[in-house]
């Protein structure tokens, strides 16, 4: 649960952000330059659509999302908070009759999903580079087995920052030089040794659960002889 002091401060931060969204907007729409006749105009919606936005962000739950694990699912709200917030001032604004620009409502959302969504991505950018640096040090991986296993851990790796997957290896030389999901094929077992001087791997998987298990145990004794870890499936 957030801290107070964190709530305070996101509130702050989108308060500012809110304004300075508006403002810009204004500046787009008349190219930089807000003409003196419209400053007041300016002043008057800024009035409107800064409540307005905190209220809708308040029933979101925006404030209640930890920027450090910033995710799609949380940008998706700024999406709908956005769009809610430029469709209800822009209802209180005709209800007013005043004269904001059309075009103003339409650049405000996409201003507004931009500053607050990538001011939310930056952090947890530099959150995540700047804890505990070893952690996010990917491992260098071979994958032995190119088939639909070793396809499917390609998969689940790349959804971690842990994982480097250098190449793969199999037994079929009709594959050796092709790509599987991007990665190459680099040969059989004897190359191992040159991938693991080359690339510095750290771990081998053994992704061959139909082969024989004299296969494996060859395969393994190779892994434990280079003095790489090995798992496998």
């Amino acid at each position: 649960m957030l801290s107070n002091y964190r709530k305070i401060l996101i509130f702050l931060h989108d308060v500012i952000a809110v304004n300075l969204i508006w403002y810009f907007a204004f500046m787009l729409r008349y190219n930089f330059y807000i003409p003196s006749n419209e400053v007041v105009t300016f002043f008057h919606s800024l009035l409107i659509v800064t409540p307005i936005h905190l209220l809708i962000a308040y029933f979101l739950g925006i404030h209640r999302a930890t920027w450090r694990y910033f995710s799609f699912d949380n940008l998706k709200s700024l999406i709908v908070l956005a769009i809610s917030v430029a469709l209800v001032t822009s209802s209180i604004i005709l209800m007013l009759r005043l004269s904001v620009p059309r075009s103003v409502l339409v650049i405000y959302p996409i201003l507004s999903i931009s500053i607050l969504g990538g001011s939310r991505y930056v952090y947890r950018y530099f959150k995540e580079s700047n804890t505990n640096p070893r952690k996010n040090i990917a491992s260098s991986v071979v994958i032995f087995g190119a088939g639909a296993a070793g396809a499917g851990l390609v998969k689940d790796f790349k959804r971690s920052s842990k994982w480097n997957i250098v190449a793969f290896l199999d037994d079929n030389k009709a594959i050796h030089g092709r790509d599987l999901l991007g990665i190459p094929v680099l040969g059989g077992l004897s190359e191992l040794k040159n991938i693991e001087i080359k690339y510095g791997i750290d771990s081998v998987v053994i992704a061959m659960p139909s082969a024989p298990n004299q296969r494996k145990k060859e395969i393994l004794a190779e892994i434990k002889n280079l003095g790489l870890n090995a798992l496998s499936l």
